[in-house]
C-alpha cells in the first residue's frame, strides 16, 4: 500500500487545527455570551479568568490582557482574594507568552502576598516557581535561584514528592546555566531518583535529558547520549510529546559533536518541524541557535546567518541572546561585513557583562548557603523539640514514683546529665564545624569570582586586541590609503584623521593591557612583573628594583593571582607613598613562596585600615587568604612600608 506523503499529512494536520481552532472559538463565544447574562459575584469573577485562559490558550493575548483586568477590578470590588489572587497568576503567563517578562514578575508579586495571607501553600510554591522562570529568560540566575529553593522550600514541607522533583530539575537547569556542572549534577541525580521512586515517567525522561545535557558540556559524549537515548525511549514509549522534541534537540547536539552528520540533521529537523507545529518559540530558537553553530562549523556561513537570524526573531532569552551575538558577529567579520561585525560584538559584550557580573555570581553562591543553612536550622530546631519533650516525659516519671523509687530517680537525673553534657557537646562541635564550612565556602566563593573576572578580563582584553584592534588597523590603512586621492585643501583634515586612528588604535592597547598585560599570558609571572616594572621606570618619577630567583612559570591561576597582588601593592605605593624607591623580591624556597616588596615612603598606621572604605587592601588580603597563604604589613610615618608575603605551593 502506498505510503501518505509529507503534503497529505500537513492537509490533514491544517484540518484538524481547524476544527480544534473552530471549537475552540465557539466556547469563547458561550462564555462571552453567559458573561453578558451574568451578575456581578464571584462566579464572574472566576468566568472572566476562565476567559483570559481559553484566550490566552488561542493565542488572542490582548483580549486575554483585557477579561483578565476585568477579573482583577471586580475581585477587588467584592473583595475575593482568592480570585484576585488566580486572575494575577494566569494574567502573569499571559504577558510570559507575549515576552515581557517583566511585567509577568509584577503581576505575580501582586499575587504572592495574597497567596501567604491565604495559606495557599501549593498555589504559593508554583507563583515562586514561576517567578524564578521569569527571572531566568531574563538572565537573573541570583534571584531565579532565590525564588526556586523558596518553591522547594514549601514542597519538601508539604511533602510533595512531584514537585520536589520539579524544583530539583529547575535548581540544577540554573546551576548548568551558571556552569556550576557539581551542582547541577548533584540537584538533577536527586530529582532522578525521586522521580523513579514515585514512578513518573515523564520526570524521568526530563532528569535524564538534564543529566546528558551536563556531560555534553563536560565533553563526555559517550555517556551523555548513553542518557539521551534512555530518555527518547521513555518519551515515545508514554507518547510525552514535549520530552520528545527536547530528547531530539538534544540529540541533534550529541550527533554533531560525534560527527554524525545526517543523524545530526536528522535530529535537528525533526525537533524543529514539531517545535513549529506546536508555536513553542523556546524550542524554535534553540533548535535554530544549534543549527546555526552546525552550519558555522561546517562553513556554510549562508545557512548559519539564516539560522541565527531566525533564532533572534524567536527568542527574548538573554543567554540565548549572547550566544546568538556572538555567533553573528564572527560570522559577518569573516564575510567582511564590518559595521553589522562591530554592532553584534557591541551587543555580545554588552550582555555578557550583565549575565557574569562578579554581584551576581556572588549571589548565586549565596542561594545555596542561604538554603542549606535554613535546612540545617530547621533540623537542629527539631532535634531541640525532641530532646525537650524526652526530658519533660522523664521529669513526670519522676515525680510519679519520686517516693517510691529515689534510687530509680537519681539514675535517670544522672543519664539526663550526661546526655545534658553530650548534647552540649555535640553542639559546640556542631557550631565550630558550621563555621568552619562557613569559612570555606566564603573563600571558595571569593576564589570563583576571581578567576571568574580573570578569565572575563583575559576573554575580553583578547577580543579587544585580537577583535577590535585589527578591525581598527585595518581601518587605519584604508585610511592611509586615501592620501594620494586627498586634495591639498584637505590634507590636514586627513591628518587629524589618521591621528585620531593612532590614538584609539593605542587606547584600545592600553585597554588591554590593563585588563590583562600580554606578557602575562604569553611568557608567565616574571616577565609580566619585569614589564610591570620598566613602564614605571620608563615614567622617570621614581625608581622599581625586581629581584627573583624563579625561572619559570609558578601555573597560568597562580601567576595571574600573584600578578593581581603585586600589581595592587604597587598601585598603592604608587598613590600614597611618595617614594622614590620600591624594592620587589620574589624567592621561591622549596614548596614556599616569598614577596617583599619596601618603599621609602612618608609610610602610614596599619590601624586605618580596619576602618578604610577602599578595596586595594582588602583585595590584597583576601586574595592571599584564598591562596592559604600570609601577609605581614609594618609601616611606620617617615620611614615607609615593607609587605612580607608568604605563599604554600602546590
Amino acid at each position: 500500500m502506498k505510503q501518505p506523503g509529507k503534503t497529505t499529512w500537513l492537509m490533514c494536520l491544517l484540518f484538524l487545527q481547524a476544527i480544534l481552532c473552530n471549537s475552540q472559538n465557539k466556547v469563547i463565544d458561550s462564555l462571552e455570551q453567559v458573561k453578558l447574562k451574568s451578575a456581578n459575584d464571584t462566579a464572574k469573577v472566576l468566568l472572566l479568568d476562565n476567559l483570559c485562559v481559553k484566550y490566552q490558550t488561542a493565542g488572542k493575548l490582548d483580549l486575554s490582557v483585557e477579561r483578565a483586568l476585568e477579573g482583577i477590578k471586580l475581585a477587588k470590588q467584592l473583595n475575593y482574594l482568592r480570585g484576585e489572587a488566580d486572575i494575577y497568576n494566569d494574567l502573569a503567563n499571559t504577558y510570559n507568552f507575549k515576552g515581557d517578562y517583566k511585567t509577568a514578575i509584577d503581576y505575580q508579586n501582586l499575587a504572592i502576598p495574597i497567596r501567604i495571607k491565604l495559606n495557599q501553600k501549593k498555589k504559593l510554591a508554583k507563583s515562586y516557581n514561576n517567578t524564578g522562570a521569569f527571572y531566568e529568560r531574563l538572565g537573573e540566575y541570583a534571584k531565579a535561584l532565590d525564588y526556586n529553593f523558596m518553591s522547594l522550600k514549601i514542597k519538601e514541607e508539604m511533602q510533595d514528592s512531584l514537585g520536589i522533583v520539579k524544583s530539583n530539575n529547575n535548581i540544577g537547569n540554573l546551576y548548568f546555566v551558571t556552569k556550576n556542572n557539581k551542582l547541577a549534577l548533584q540537584y538533577y541525580n536527586t530529582a532522578l531518583q525521586m522521580a523513579e521512586k514515585i514512578n513518573n515517567t515523564d520526570q524521568i525522561a526530563m532528569s535524564l535529558d538534564h543529566l546528558s545535557a551536563v556531560y555534553q558540556a563536560q565533553k563526555q559524549y559517550a555517556t551523555a547520549l548513553g542518557f539521551s537515548e534512555k530518555s527518547l525511549e521513555i518519551s515515545l514509549k508514554s507518547n510525552n510529546r514535549y520530552m520528545t522534541m527536547v530528547n531530539y534537540s538534544n540529540l541533534g547536539s550529541l550527533y554533531s559533536n560525534l560527527h554524525r552528520t545526517k543523524e545530526c540533521l536528522d535530529a535537528f529537523n525533526k525537533a524543529l518541524i514539531m517545535f513549529e507545529e506546536d508555536g513553542d518559540l523556546d524550542g524554535v530558537q534553540s533548535v535554530c541557535l544549534a543549527l546555526g553553530q552546525f552550519y558555522k562549523e561546517a562553513g556554510d556561513k549562508k545557512n548559519a546567518i539564516r539560522y541565527f537570524e531566525k533564532c533572534l526573531s524567536n527568542t527574548q532569552h538573554k543567554r540565548e541572546l549572547a550566544n546568538t551575538y556572538k555567533a553573528l558577529s564572527e560570522l559577518y567579520e569573516a564575510a567582511g561585513d564590518y559595521p553589522r561585525a562591530l554592532k553584534y560584538s557591541t551587543l555580545y559584550v554588552s550582555l555578557q557583562q550583565e549575565l557574569y557580573s562578579s554581584e551576581s555570581a556572588e549571589k548565586i553562591a549565596e542561594m545555596e548557603t542561604k538554603y542549606k543553612t535554613e535546612k540545617k536550622e530547621k533540623e537542629n530546631l527539631e532535634l531541640r523539640r525532641t530532646s525537650e519533650l524526652q526530658q519533660l516525659e522523664l521529669k513526670n516519671v519522676a515525680e510519679k514514683r519520686r517516693n517510691q523509687l529515689i534510687i530509680t530517680v537519681g539514675l535517670v537525673l544522672f543519664t539526663i546529665v550526661v546526655a545534658l553534657l553530650i548534647l552540649n557537646r555535640r553542639k559546640l562541635k556542631y557550631e565550630s564545624a558550621l563555621a568552619h564550612e562557613k569559612a570555606q565556602t566564603e573563600k571558595e566563593r571569593f576564589r570563583a569570582t576571581i578567576e571568574g573576572e580573570e578569565r572575563e578580563r583575559s576573554r575580553v582584553a583578547q577580543d579587544l586586541h585580537d577583535g577590535l584592534g585589527q578591525m581598527l588597523s585595518a581601518a587605519r590603512l584604508h585610511v592611509s590609503a586615501l592620501e594620494k586621492h586627498i586634495a591639498p585643501a584637505e590634507k590636514e583634515l586627513h591628518g587629524t584623521a589618521l591621528k585620531i586612528l593612532d590614538d584609539t588604535c593605542m587606547e584600545v592597547r592600553n585597554i588591554s593591557h590593563n585588563m590583562m598585560p600580554n606578557a602575562l599570558i604569553k611568557s608567565g609571572l616574571i616577565p609580566a612583573i619585569e614589564e610591570l616594572a620598566r613602564s614605571i621606570n620608563s615614567a622617570r618619577q621614581l625608581s622599581v628594583e625586581f629581584k627573583t630567583n624563579v625561572t619559570g612559570s609558578l601555573g597560568k591561576s597562580l601567576d595571574i593571582s600573584v600578578y593581581r597582588i603585586l600589581q595592587e601593592i604597587l598601585n598603592n605605593m604608587i598613590r600614597h607613598a611618595k617614594a622614590s624607591s620600591i624594592k620587589i623580591n620574589v624567592h621561591r624556597e622549596g614548596n614556599s613562596l616569598e614577596i617583599s616588596v619596601q618603599d621609602n615612603g612618608v609610610g602610614f598606621q596599619p590601624e586605618i585600615l580596619k576602618d578604610s572604605k577602599g578595596m586595594g587592601w582588602k583585595s590584597i588580603f583576601s586574595r592571599v587568604s584564598m591562596l592559604d597563604g600570609t601577609i605581614q604589613l609594618d609601616s611606620k610615618l617617615k620611614e615607609g612600608t615593607y609587605v612580607f608575603i608568604k605563599l604554600r605551593l602546590q
